[in-house]
């Protein structure tokens, strides 16, 4: 299994899921920052909030969000299920998925997914 798979929403039911985490980068009143929620079976669990420079844009903001989520589900002790991350940035996913970027927080993300993906296969 890959460790990340683009998929529609509506391709697959988040009920096949016992974890779900969802991402979000935003700019509000030149204030940018991000978001990550776990649920659990259902039940929030886990909330964390960021903010970061004004001068970054919201694409950066969703790359570090996504990054940051990676990140979360690696350092978890038991690695038994798959996890869904939703993330409304098309773009910053496929930048993931583009192999020739050298933008360093994309390249860390895609280390990150390797490392993940090799943990998982074990």
């Amino acid at each position: 299994m890959n460790a990340i798979n683009i998929i529609q929403l509506s391709d697959k039911s988040t009920d096949d899921f016992l974890i779900i985490c969802y991402t979000d980068g935003s700019k509000i009143d030149e204030r940018v920052g991000y978001a990550f929620v776990v649920f659990r079976s259902g039940v929030e669990s886990e909330n964390f909030q960021f903010r970061i420079r004004d001068e970054c844009t919201v694409f950066v903001a969703e790359l570090l969000c996504l990054n940051f989520a990676i990140k979360w589900i690696t350092e978890q002790t038991s690695l038994i299920s798959e996890y869904l991350i939703c993330a409304d940035s098309l773009s910053s996913l496929d930048s993931i998925k583009c192999t020739s970027s050298f933008q360093n927080i994309i390249v860390e993300i895609q280390k990150q997914l390797k490392s993940l993906n090799f943990k998982t296969s074990q």
